[in-house]
């Protein structure tokens, strides 16, 4: 659906029956990207949901830059390694190097899951590392401890569970702000070498390292927590900020009941429009 028609007007914005647009949306599982969402607003993630089921495309041209350099390193790094002949578990219990991009870990009893950009096993070690076609923050993140902006750390840290839930083993996390100039050095290391575990070590030591401790991951837990009571509630919960500025940038703004900078301002869901 185009979200343009529906701001000019072109389709029903007033409904003639209640409205679904305070309803929560549920889904079997809660992934990584949608808890890092719900630490910046906890509107936000079910207002997402909601154009989702309404077949609305919030893809910006900053989303399709990001997942084009993504695809760059994680196609070369592939390209270069050719098919696996071992599975990551394996790797981890021959203290043998593989890897796997868009890896799809799922935590079934907690109700989890998430794609990990990039998850490899070396020496008997795990590492996830999680890619951004972004830059690091100036100062240190006082909460988390490392210099990384707060809601990735959520979306790392929540990999982290995954992947310890999966594979048994603590892994080790970092976070790779490719506009830092570590995509350029994986790049370049491949093209020099064409070998996929230097050109992972050298995107790794140019990425943050984020401890995963116990009380790291109590923390995740909770957040965890909270976002599913607010999912079995009948509303959609405020925001846990009071800043307009944060609404403003925000990408689903227009159709947030909840808005603070332009309050009551809002598409209104129209239930005839609604995708099943």
């Amino acid at each position: 659906m185009d979200a343009r028609r529906l701001r000019q007007g072109k389709l029903p914005l007033e409904p003639t029956t209640p409205t679904p647009n305070r309803e929560v949306v549920r889904k079997p599982l809660l992934s990584a990207t949608t808890l890092a969402s719900w630490t910046v607003c906890h509107t936000k993630p079910f207002v997402q949901r909601l154009l989702e089921r309404y077949g609305i495309d919030l893809t910006t041209a900053a989303m399709r830059r990001g997942a084009e350099a993504h695809a760059e390193v994680q196609g070369a790094l592939e390209a270069a390694a050719g098919p696996a002949e071992i599975t990551l578990a394996e790797g981890l219990r021959e203290g043998r190097f593989v890897f796997e991009a868009e890896a799809h870990l799922v935590d079934d009893r907690r109700r989890l899951h998430g794609y990990v950009d990039l998850i490899y096993a070396r020496a008997g070690n795990l590492h996830v590392l999680e890619l951004k076609n972004s830059r690091a923050p100036n100062q240190p993140d006082a909460s988390w401890g490392a210099s990384i902006w707060p809601d990735h750390a959520v979306q790392l840290h929540l990999y982290g569970l995954l992947a310890r839930s999966v594979y048994d083993v603590p892994p080790r996390l970092h976070l790779g702000y490719l506009r830092g100039g570590s995509k350029e050095d994986a790049l370049d290391e491949l093209t020099r070498s064409n070998n996929p575990e230097a050109a992972l070590v050298r995107l790794t030591e140019r990425s943050v390292a984020l401890p995963h401790e116990a009380p790291h991951r109590e923390r995740i837990l909770a957040e965890v927590q909270a976002f599913q009571r607010a999912e079995r509630a009948a509303m959609i919960p405020p925001p846990n900020h009071i800043d307009p500025a944060i609404c403003h940038r925000c990408s689903v703004r227009a159709w947030c009941p909840n808005r603070l900078d332009r309050p009551g301002e809002f598409v209104h869901f129209d239930p005839r429009l609604l995708h099943d």
